[in-house]
């Protein structure tokens, strides 16, 4: 489509993508409201994680807290785990990962969808897009890698400190779930375009 932003183009290929029949929900959105909300509220704020974690359920009963929080952060991590290795591995670019650039949606407590706001994305030095507002290019596969694990890191620490605050797993755990969450993200991504 003429006039499309890159990171709009890059988002309609990702959320066109299926393995097994199982897509991802991302997108573009000016800001919260339809069942979505702003990640930097969702860090900043003391009741926003126990207000999703309120609404986990399970099949036959509602389970232990440290379950229930296991898997909010489990789909935590994973929807942004999703977005930037989606990104990378597709498109060889990243989006902003600034809390305040980042909007998610839940079904049940659980993270369902993940939006960006902006358009700054960072790009590789080839790209067909340079030039384009809001693109910053870097040379390597490598600087957009390095980007995507600190922007990770930054947007896992405050719910990490929130879970531990309350009891609910152990830092080390939670880290390890949140690179199973990482690396089962890239096998998707693998799969789901070409670079396995």
């Amino acid at each position: 489509m003429k006039g499309q932003a890159a990171i709009d183009s890059s988002l309609a290929r990702i959320r066109s993508a299926r393995v097994d029949g199982i897509g991802l929900v991302v997108g573009r959105r000016s800001g919260p409201g339809e069942g979505w909300f702003s990640v930097e509220e969702l860090l900043s704020e003391a009741s926003a994680p126990a207000t999703l974690l309120a609404m986990v359920r399970g099949i036959r009963e509602i389970p232990a807290d440290h379950i229930r929080g296991e898997w909010m952060f489990e789909s935590y991590a994973r929807a942004v785990a999703d977005l930037g290795a989606a990104m990378i591995v597709a498109e060889r670019r990243l989006p902003d990962l600034a809390a305040e650039n980042l909007l998610m949606a839940s079904t049940g407590g659980l993270i369902a969808g993940t939006a960006v706001i902006g358009q700054a994305t960072l790009v590789l030095e080839s790209d067909p897009a340079i030039g384009e507002a809001g693109l910053t290019p870097v040379a390597r596969w490598q600087d957009l890698a390095d980007a995507f694990h600190s922007g990770f890191s930054e947007l896992l620490e405050p719910m990490v400190a929130w879970m531990v605050r309350h009891s609910l797993r152990q830092e080390k755990t939670l880290w390890n779930a949140a690179a199973d969450r990482l690396a089962q993200s890239l096998l998707w991504c693998g799969t789901a375009f070409g670079q396995e």
